[in-house]
C-alpha cells in the first residue's frame, strides 16, 4: 500500500462494518476502493473473502475491471471480486429465475401496449378512454412506460394489500427527502400530458400500473427499471448458500443512487450479511433528474440504520493547485454538504482564463481556434467544450462538421440528427417562401398546417385538422397572408375551443421576421411543438430548467442575415457530416471514438472525465445558474454542476461569456466571483 496517501490508507485499513468514503474530484477513489478490497483480503489469508463492487455506468465498471487486470498488486482480486452495474446484476439474476426474459426497447413499446397490455387498460375506464382515442396509444407509449419506471425508481411498490395507503405514505417520505421536484416533473407532468389531471384519474393510472406490472412480468417483459425492481422483490424472499455469499458490498458513486437503487443495495446487504462501503462525493451529486438527492450520501444512517464511519480523501491527484483552490472557493458556498480540506499534490498551475466577447460570433471564433489547435495536436491531448444545456453546443456541431473536424458526443447530444430539425428546416423553408406569388392553394395550406401543428405542445387532432384544411381549401386563398386572414374567420373547433388568436399571433410574428436569427428566436419562444422530440432524452438534462431550444442557434445565425438558403445549405452539410461520422456504440470502437481530440458535452456528462483543456460556455447569470433555479436546493444543485465542469481540466480552463445575447446585455455568472476570479 506504499502508493496510497494517509487518508486513503486509513480508509483501506478500517475494520468498521459500515463506511462512508467521501472522495472529492481527482482524489483517487477508484484506487482506494480496490485497495480496500486488497487490504481486507490480506487480513483474512485463511478465509477468502468475496466482494461485490457496484457502480452505475458501464464506463466506470470497465475502468474498475481494467485497473484490477493491469495492476499486478491487484490482480489476485480477480477470483474474489465481481464488478457490475445494478441493472446488469438484476438482469442476470432474473434471467436465472425465468427464461425468455426481454427488456422492452423503444421499438417494442407500441406493440407491448397494444398487444400485451390492451386487456389491462381496456378494463380500466379512465385509461381506456385515453388510449382508445385517436392516435393516443402511439403518442403516449413512451410517457406510460417512463411513468412506470419513475414510480419504481422512486421506491413505490405495486405489491401488497394496501397499495394506495402505502402510496400515500411513501409520497410523504419523498417530500421529506427532497424529491418533490423530481416527482412533479418526472411523474405528475407525464400524467398531465396524458390529460390525467384530477385525483381520481391519477389513482386510475396507479391501478393500471399495478395490473400492468404484473402482466408484463407474467409475459416475460421487463422495463429498464424492472431489472432492479423485480430482482429486489425476489431477493427479499431468497436464501443463499454460504459459498455464494458476498462478504463485502461496496457501492461506487453513491451520490447517484435513487430510492430503488438504495433499496436493492439494502436488500443485498441484508441477504448476504455483508459489510457496506459507500463511496462518492456529495459535492458532485448532480443527478436529481433521475431521483438522486444529496441526502442519501449525507445521511446514510437514516436509510441503512447503524452508524457509518466517515473517511474523506484529502489529496487531489488530477488538478493543478489553482484549479483545486478556485473550485473549493466555489463549492464552499453550498450549505448542504460535508466540509472538506483538499490539497493538490501538484504545485503546477493551470492556465485559467475568463474571457468576455462582444458578440456570439467572436466567442465561436475563439473556441473554434482552440478546436483547430487541439485537432492538430500530435500528443493526443483532448479538448472538452462544456455547456449547461444541450442547446449551447448546437452551433459548435455545425462549425466543427462544416470544417470536417471530427468530434465525440453521445448520440443524443447530436441534436441535428433528431426529428425536430427536419421540422425546423421545413419551417425555415416555409418562412423563406411565404412571400412568393403564384403559389398553388394546396401548397399554401400545407405550409400553413405545418406551422399550426407546431404552435402547441401537440398537433391538432385528426378531426380538427381535417375540418380546418377543408375550410381553407374551400376559400381558395392565393397568398400566405390570405391564408392567415381566412383562418381568423374559421368558426370550427380547434383543440377543444382554443382561441384562434393564440395560433394566429405566433404565425404572424414568424412571417414578419426579417432575418434567420429573428425567425429562430420566434420559433424558440412561440412554437412549443418543437419541444416534442426533447421528451425523455432532453429531460435527462433540462427537465427542471427548460429554456427555448433554439436560443443559441439564433444567436449563431445572426451572421446569415436574411440569407435562408446559405443557412440551410450549411445546416444540411453539418447534418450530412454528422450522419457519416457519428461515434459508434459498438464496444470495440467506443474507445477509439472517445480518443477523438474534440468532445462536446453538458456538465452532467463531464462527471468522472478529465481533459487537457476545458471550455465552459456561456458563463452568464441565467445559464450558470439557470434562471429557473430559485430555491436554495435548486441553486445548490446548479453550483454543483458548475463545480463538476471546472474540475475537469488538467492544464487549461477557459470560461467564456458574451456581453450580449440576441441584443440583450448579460451579467457575468456569480460563480466567477465565488471562485475568486476577476
Amino acid at each position: 500500500m506504499v502508493k496510497l496517501d494517509n487518508s486513503q490508507r486509513d480508509f483501506c485499513n478500517s475494520t468498521a462494518d459500515k463506511i462512508r468514503l467521501l472522495a472529492p474530484a481527482g482524489s483517487g477513489k477508484t484506487l482506494s476502493l480496490l485497495w480496500r478490497c486488497r487490504a481486507i483480503q490480506d487480513a483474512n489469508p485463511k478465509k477468502p473473502q468475496r466482494f461485490l463492487v457496484v457502480t452505475f455506468t458501464r464506463s466506470a465498471r470497465d475502468e474498475l475491471k481494467a485497473r484490477i487486470s493491469t495492476d499486478p498488486q491487484l490482480a489476485e482480486l480477480q477470483s474474489h471480486i465481481q464488478v457490475t452495474t445494478l441493472n446488469a446484476f438484476g438482469f442476470r439474476y432474473l434471467r436465472g429465475q425465468q427464461t425468455g426474459l426481454k427488456v422492452i426497447s423503444k421499438k417494442d413499446a407500441y406493440t407491448v401496449l397494444n398487444n400485451v397490455l390492451r386487456p389491462v387498460w381496456s378494463e380500466n375506464a379512465v385509461m381506456a378512454s385515453v388510449l382508445s382515442s385517436g392516435n393516443n396509444l402511439n403518442a403516449y407509449k413512451s410517457e406510460i412506460l417512463d411513468a412506470f419506471d419513475v414510480l419504481k425508481g422512486l421506491g413505490f411498490r405495486h405489491t401488497g394489500n394496501g397499495v394506495f395507503q402505502d402510496f400515500a405514505k411513501h409520497l410523504g417520505w419523498l417530500l421529506d427527502v427532497g424529491l418533490e421536484r423530481y416527482l412533479a416533473n418526472a411523474y405528475f407532468a407525464r400524467l398531465e400530458k396524458m390529460k390525467l389531471f384530477d385525483i381520481e384519474q391519477k389513482a386510475a393510472f396507479v391501478e393500471f400500473w399495478v395490473a400492468a406490472t404484473d402482466r408484463l412480468n407474467q409475459s416475460n417483459y421487463v422495463t429498464f427499471a424492472d431489472q432492479k425492481y423485480f430482482a429486489m422483490l425476489k431477493l427479499e424472499h431468497t436464501a443463499i448458500a454460504s459459498n455464494q455469499r458476498f462478504h463485502h458490498i461496496l457501492v461506487d458513486e453513491f451520490q447517484d443512487v435513487d430510492p430503488l437503487d438504495m433499496n436493492l443495495v439494502r436488500v443485498l446487504v441484508k441477504l448476504h450479511k455483508s459489510t457496506l462501503t459507500i463511496v462518492g462525493d456529495d459535492d458532485q451529486a448532480i443527478f436529481e433528474w433521475r431521483g438522486a438527492v444529496p441526502k442519501f450520501i449525507l445521511e446514510p444512517e437514516r436509510f441503512f440504520g447503524g452508524k457509518f464511519e466517515t473517511h474523506i480523501l484529502a489529496q487531489n491527484y488530477r488538478s493543478p493547485a489553482n484549479i483545486v483552490r478556485h473550485s473549493l472557493n466555489l463549492i464552499e458556498h453550498n450549505v448542504v454538504r460535508v466540509k472538506k480540506k483538499v490539497r493538490a499534490t501538484s504545485s503546477a498551475l493551470a492556465e485559467i482564463v475568463y474571457k468576455q466577447f462582444p458578440s456570439y460570433k467572436e466567442c465561436c471564433k475563439f473556441v473554434m481556434g482552440l478546436a483547430r489547435e487541439m485537432n492538430a495536436d500530435s500528443e493526443g491531448r483532448r479538448l472538452a467544450i462544456v455547456g449547461r444545456k444541450r442547446a449551447q453546443i448546437i452551433p459548435f456541431q455545425i462549425l466543427l462538421a462544416s470544417e470536417k473536424i471530427a468530434f465525440y458526443a453521445k448520440d443524443d447530444l447530436n441534436i441535428f440528427l433528431q426529428e425536430s430539425f427536419d421540422s425546423l428546416r421545413d419551417t425555415l423553408l416555409t418562412v423563406a417562401r411565404s412571400g412568393e406569388s403564384r403559389r398553388r392553394t394546396p401548397e399554401l395550406i400545407d405550409d400553413f398546417m405545418k406551422l399550426v401543428n407546431k404552435i402547441k405542445r401537440y398537433p391538432l387532432s385528426k378531426n380538427d385538422s381535417n375540418g380546418l384544411r377543408t375550410y381553407l381549401n374551400n376559400k381558395r386563398p392565393r397568398s400566405f397572408a390570405e391564408v392567415l386572414d381566412t383562418f381568423l374567420t374559421y368558426d370550427g373547433t380547434i383543440k377543444g375551443g382554443v382561441d384562434a388568436l393564440s395560433f394566429y399571433s405566433p404565425i404572424s410574428q414568424l412571417l414578419q421576421t426579417e432575418t434567420v436569427a429573428d425567425t429562430l428566436a420566434v420559433i424558440g419562444e412561440e412554437f412549443k411543438g418543437f419541444a416534442k422530440d426533447y421528451g425523455k432524452a432532453q429531460s435527462l438534462e433540462d427537465v427542471f430548467y427548460v429554456d427555448p431550444p433554439f436560443l443559441h442557434l439564433a444567436d449563431y445565425a445572426q451572421r446569415y442575415g436574411n440569407d435562408y438558403d446559405r443557412f440551410l445549405d450549411d445546416l444540411e452539410e453539418a447534418i450530412a457530416n454528422l450522419q457519416s461520422d457519428t461515434p459508434s456504440d459498438d464496444d470495440e470502437n467506443r474507445d477509439a471514438d472517445e480518443l477523438r481530440p474534440i468532445h462536446l458535452m453538458t456538465a452532467l456528462r463531464a462527471k468522472g472525465k478529465e481533459y487537457h483543456t476545458v471550455v465552459v460556455l456561456d458563463a452568464i447569470d441565467g445559464i450558470w445558474p439557470s434562471r429557473l433555479a430559485t430555491t436554495p436546493a435548486e441553486l445548490e444543485q446548479e453550483r454543483r454542476l458548475f463545480y463538476v465542469a471546472v474540475t475537469r481540466p488538467r492544464e487549461r480552463l477557459f470560461i467564456v461569456a458574451n456581453r450580449t445575447v440576441l441584443g440583450e446585455k448579460t451579467t457575468p455568472s456569480p460563480y466567477l466571483s465565488e471562485m475568486g476570479l476577476q
